[in-house]
C-alpha cells in the first residue's frame, strides 16, 4: 500500500468536483482559542505567543501535520479598542507533496457592558500560500503488476506557475461576550466566574484552492464555543479551577464537537482534562476521546510571566482505531501579563484574568 500512497494522492487532488478543503483542528482548543476565534485577540491585558503541533494519525504511511504560532496584544490606550495579532499556520499533507501556509492579522474591537462583562468582536484578513511537488506522484503508468514502480513518468505538469497557489482570505470573523468575576466582596482567588461564549466564522468568500483551472473551493467553517469557569477551595491541595467547555465546527458536509472539562490546581500548576469528539448526538459514531495534562511554570512573579506547557492525545475510538492509533498534539503557551508595547494600563474588565498565577490568600492591586 505504501508505493502506491502517491498514486492515490494524486487521484484525490484531481477530483475536484467530489473533494472540498477543510481546516486542520487542535483538540487542545482552550488554549488556541484565536485559532477559533479572531474575536479573542487582545481579550486580556498583556502579551501572548501560542505555539502548538499536532501530528495527524501517525501511524498511517503519509504525514499529516499542523504547526501553529499566535501572537496577540491586548491594547486599552482607548474605549472601545481589543487588540492585534498576528497568526502562522503551516499545515503539510501526503509527506510533503501538499504544503500550505497561511498569514493572518486578527484585530477586535472592544465593547464594555458592565465592569465584569464585555463583547469583542475581531475580523482577521489573511493571506495563503499553496504548493504541490509534482515530481513525488506516482502515476498508473509507472507501475508495474510485480515489481511496482519502475517506469519512467511522461507527467508534464498543467503549466508553468501551476505548482504554486496564492490566495486571499479577507472575510473571517467573529464575536465573544465575557462575563468575568474574582469576588462579590473582595478581590479574593477564593471566588472566581467565568463564562464565554462565542461564535465565528471563516473562509466567507470561499477562495479557490485549485492548482488547475478547475475549482476547489476553500467552503465556510462556522464555529460556536463555549466554557464556564469556576472555582473551589480544597483543604488538602488548596485552589482548584474547574471548567467544562464545548466547541462545534461545521465546515461543508463536516460536523463534529467536542465536550468536556478541565481542571487546574493552582498550587501544583498542574491541569488535567478530558473531551469526547463527536460527529453527532449518536455515541456509536464516537471519533476519538481527548486526554490532556498541562504545567505552568512562574517565570517572574513580579511581571507576571507565565509559561505553560500542554501534551494532549486523542485516542481513536472510531474505525479508525487499528489504522491510526491516536493522534498527539503538544502546545506552549507564554504569558506576559503585565507587558505591553503601549503606555497604557488593564481595565476593569480585565480584573481577574491572570487567576492562574494565584494562590488562595493572594489579592489583586488596586
Amino acid at each position: 500500500m505504501g508505493k502506491y500512497r502517491h498514486f492515490i494522492f494524486f487521484i484525490l487532488c484531481f477530483t475536484t468536483s467530489l473533494t472540498r478543503g477543510q481546516d486542520p483542528h487542535f483538540s487542545n482548543f482552550n488554549s488556541n482559542k484565536l485559532y477559533y476565534n479572531p474575536a479573542y485577540v487582545g481579550i486580556d491585558y498583556g502579551i501572548r505567543l501560542n505555539m502548538a503541533y499536532r501530528r495527524q494519525w501517525p501511524k498511517i504511511p503519509s504525514k499529516f501535520q499542523t504547526f501553529y504560532t499566535g501572537f496577540d496584544q491586548g491594547i486599552r490606550i482607548a474605549r472601545g479598542v481589543g487588540g492585534f495579532g498576528l497568526t502562522v499556520v503551516s499545515n503539510t499533507e501526503g509527506e510533503g507533496i501538499l504544503q500550505n501556509y497561511t498569514i493572518g492579522v486578527p484585530i477586535s474591537a472592544r465593547i464594555p457592558i458592565a465592569e465584569k462583562s464585555l463583547i469583542q468582536v475581531g475580523a482577521m484578513p489573511s493571506i495563503a500560500f499553496s504548493s504541490i511537488n509534482w515530481d513525488r506522484f506516482i502515476f498508473s503508468g509507472q507501475l508495474n503488476p510485480y515489481y511496482g514502480n519502475i517506469y519512467p513518468s511522461g507527467f508534464v505538469p498543467p503549466d508553468d506557475g501551476s505548482s504554486n497557489n496564492t490566495y486571499v482570505d479577507i472575510f473571517n470573523i467573529g464575536g465573544v461576550f465575557r462575563y468575568e468575576n474574582t469576588s462579590p466582596h473582595a478581590n479574593s482567588a477564593r471566588y472566581y466566574r467565568k463564562f464565554e461564549v462565542g461564535l465565528s466564522g471563516f473562509h466567507l468568500s470561499q477562495p479557490n484552492q485549485s492548482f488547475t483551472y478547475s475549482q476547489a473551493p476553500l467552503y465556510a467553517k462556522y464555529v460556536f464555543f463555549t466554557n464556564y469557569t469556576f472555582s473551589v477551595s480544597l483543604k488538602s491541595s488548596g485552589l482548584m479551577f474547574i471548567e467544562p467547555s464545548f466547541l462545534c465546527e461545521s465546515q461543508w458536509n463536516m460536523f463534529s464537537y467536542m465536550a468536556g472539562i478541565r481542571t487546574s490546581f493552582v498550587d501544583s500548576n498542574i491541569d488535567f482534562g478530558i473531551w469526547l469528539r463527536n460527529r453527532n448526538i449518536n455515541m456509536k459514531n464516537t471519533d476519538a476521546i481527548v486526554v490532556l495534562f498541562s504545567y505552568r511554570f512562574l517565570l517572574d512573579k513580579v511581571n507576571n510571566t507565565l509559561l505553560t506547557t500542554s501534551i494532549s492525545y486523542d485516542i481513536t475510538t472510531s474505525e479508525l482505531v487499528d489504522a491510526s492509533k491516536g493522534s498527539p498534539e503538544i502546545t506552549i503557551s507564554l504569558a506576559l501579563n503585565n507587558k505591553t508595547f503601549f503606555n497604557d494600563k488593564p481595565d476593569k474588565c480585565d480584573e481577574g484574568s491572570n487567576w492562574s498565577t494565584k494562590k488562595p490568600t493572594a489579592t489583586r492591586k488596586k
